[in-house]
């Protein structure tokens, strides 16, 4: 193949790498604030099982958030990533337990453990 038309390919995929990388940017602020409505949501349920549903559309949106932070390395803020690793066993109905008193007990967000 022709140097010529390889360079014009790269340049046409760095174009679009450009263009889905700012596309995803945007979409990250939605992503986080759409996770805090469930999370306050979950919080006012008044039973587990009220909440299922809500875990559901989290353990989605994390899935997302995973497959952008691991397999394409990409940047998605402090806050969503902190997020994305607490809640990388949200389908163990256990975690999801834990999760549901935490939120109920006034946790607006997940933190990771200090570190010592």
């Amino acid at each position: 193949m022709e140097f010529g038309i390889i360079d014009q390919v790269l340049a046409e995929n760095i174009d679009l790498l450009d263009r889905a990388t700012s596309g995803i940017r945007q979409c990250l602020p939605a992503y986080e604030k759409r996770c805090a409505e469930l999370i306050h949501d979950i919080a006012t349920r008044h039973s587990f099982a009220e909440s299922e549903e809500d875990f559901d559309k989290l353990l989605e949106i994390q899935g997302r958030l995973a497959t952008l932070l691991f397999k394409y390395r990409f940047e998605i803020g402090d806050k969503l990533e902190i997020l994305t690793r607490e809640f990388d066993r949200l389908y163990d109905p256990y975690i999801r337990e834990y999760w549901y008193k935490k939120f109920k007990a006034g946790a607006a967000w997940p933190e990771l453990p200090a570190t010592t």
